[in-house]
């Protein structure tokens, strides 16, 4: 439940939070790339990399820390789960 709060809570706290969760969760799954995830959500490359700023913001994410992006995945897989 910790990881939940700690990279999850801030992003639905959001009144955008539903698109932060999902544009995460996509760029994850695109390797990072910021013109797959843009071509996967049908939305404008700066959307993504403002998304995902604000994201960093939020939640104090280091994309390049392999372990911190292995506990976001799996509290997103989690999430898939449970919705």
């Amino acid at each position: 439940m910790s990881i939940y709060n700690e990279y999850i809570k801030p992003l639905t706290l959001e009144e955008d939070g539903q698109e932060l969760i999902i544009t995460l969760k996509s760029f994850l799954e695109c390797n990072q790339n910021y013109s797959l995830t843009a071509e996967k959500l049908f939305v404008h490359n700066n959307t993504v990399r403002y998304r995902i700023n604000k994201i960093k913001n939020l939640i104090d994410m280091d994309s390049e820390d392999s372990v911190e992006r292995l506990k976001i995945e799996i509290v997103l897989k989690f999430l898939k789960l449970f919705n």
